[in-house]
């Protein structure tokens, strides 16, 4: 596969209503009426594969005392409410990804948002394939820019894992004031700010990598993935808002299929694009495309068989979940897809 992205895109849609969020505990006394508060968020994978149902801790500040628990749904999504006032930490922990903690400070009747971006755990450079440029060799970093913002980017890398996207943003500020052609730099900063969907100062760090270099897919795929990103977390503004988003989404894919036509993970987001916007049949031809250049890619696979359940095509549906199950027999989402696949079957 040509390479990972920054978000996940939600994919997983099941053929009967579900709620929207799981079932929250609180663990201590709930707090009087008139004094409660709520968090509404996301979870982030920067990685493709489907997502599942994930546990979202809330710790008292700094500590391990549990206050409550909730699950996100399949689009990552999570919510807490009747919580007392106070600062506490979001704390979310999932295999193969480091540990991310975020903390929030809770006023008496009012909302707060805080999504989650995770990050994997460290693995071999060839793991973790040429998309994320903030994968980088300090000793060349150390030839070509300033010690001081070699240190404070690497402290930014270190900080945004903890959950601090605010202070990783005021140190890579910093380290591009100095080092104004550090790449890998600008593309953190972009990550940074689109966890905090901070979307227009994201696509600035991103337009900027493509200003250096309008070969490289890295700013392509996620501005993207802002786009699809920024669609979805303004869906309540209506289609024509939404429909602004795609069209970006679609003019950056496009320029990234002159680039490579033969990248699996461009094609894919194409799909995943037309999807959005109804264009089914395109839709279906891209995730085809995308298949077919990478046999394997799981994500591809389960977005082609929504697609079919979309268009009651129960048996083109049953093929991609059966193709899914037998080309991923440890899938995590392995039991999610059976599922699916049982409510498939129902419908033939």
């Amino acid at each position: 596969m040509g390479y990972k992205i920054v978000k996940l895109l939600p994919l997983l849609l099941v053929l009967c209503a579900a709620p929207a969020f799981r079932a929250q505990a609180n663990l201590g006394n709930p707090p009087p009426r008139g004094a409660t508060a709520s968090i509404d968020g996301s979870i982030i994978l920067p990685t493709i594969q489907v997502m599942e149902r994930y546990e979202v801790l809330l710790l008292s500040k700094g500590g391990e005392q549990t206050i409550a628990y909730s699950y996100t749904d399949l689009s990552g999504r999570y919510h807490f409410t009747n919580i007392f006032p106070g600062t506490y930490d979001i704390v979310v922990r999932i295999d193969g990804f480091d540990e991310s903690r975020v903390t929030v400070s809770l006023s008496a009747n009012r909302g707060t948002i805080a999504n989650i971006m995770l990050t994997p755990k460290e693995v071999a450079r060839a793991e973790t394939e040429y998309w994320d440029s903030t994968v980088v060799n300090i000793a060349e970093l150390n030839r070509k820019f300033p010690s001081k913002a070699v240190d404070d980017f690497q402290k930014a890398s270190d900080i945004r894992k903890k959950g601090d996207n605010a202070k990783a943003a005021e140190l890579l500020e910093g380290v591009i004031k100095v080092a104004p052609d550090f790449y890998a730099a600008h593309n953190l900063l972009g990550i940074v700010y689109q966890s905090m969907n901070r979307f227009r100062d994201a696509e600035k760090q991103y337009n900027v990598l493509r200003d250096v270099n309008s070969k490289d897919l890295v700013p392509l795929v996620n501005l993207a993935t802002l786009y699809l990103q920024e669609a979805e977390a303004n869906v309540k503004e209506g289609p024509f808002v939404m429909g602004v988003m795609f069209d970006d989404a679609l003019h950056v894919l496009q320029d990234a299929v002159r680039v490579d036509p033969q990248n699996a993970t461009v094609l894919y987001l194409l799909g995943v694009t037309f999807y959005r916007c109804k264009s089914l049949k395109i839709a279906e031809a891209s995730f085809i495309q995308a298949l077919n250049l990478d046999m394997n890619f799981g994500a591809a696979r389960i977005a082609l068989g929504n697609l079919y359940i979309q268009e009651q095509k129960w048996k083109e549906a049953l093929d991609q979940f059966d193709k899914y199950l037998a080309e991923n027999p440890k899938a995590a989402d392995k039991t999610q897809v059976e599922a699916i696949r049982v409510k498939v079957i129902q419908q033939l």
